[in-house]
């Protein structure tokens, strides 16, 4: 039983880097409303890219049915994840979310081991 906990820990601490570095130089950049609305519908647009060439995330990374990024919003204990979905123009990802209270949220875009903290977003009256 040892012996398999060693390997097991060993096999993830050789491909944590290497799923790291396969994003290297990956972009995500963020469109938002002019205003953000708590407790109302706001929708933001992920621009992902490598080299300024826009990136279609179902052509890297694990091909697994289904999945999508997510966007993780935070404020203090408070969790909100959604679902980004494609658009039809490549390496554009938009969300819907309903931000439950005012003030400042962070949030963070997460796809396979990519993961972009982005500017702090505030939720107002």
């Amino acid at each position: 039983m040892k012996r398999l906990l060693i390997v097991a820990a060993t096999a993830t601490a050789l491909l944590l880097p290497a799923a790291a570095s396969a994003w290297e130089g990956v972009e995500v950049e963020v469109t938002v409303p002019e205003r953000v609305t708590a407790g109302q519908v706001s929708v933001l647009e992920f621009h992902v890219s490598v080299g300024h060439k826009p990136l279609d995330l179902s052509t890297v990374g694990p091909r697994i049915p289904g999945l999508r990024p997510v966007v993780v919003f935070t404020k203090g204990a408070r969790h909100v994840t959604v679902t980004a979905r494609p658009t039809s123009r490549t390496g554009v990802y938009r969300a819907r979310v309903v931000l439950p209270s005012v003030g400042g949220w962070s949030y963070r875009f997460e796809y396979a081991g990519l993961e972009r903290v982005l500017p702090l977003l505030t939720a107002r009256v």
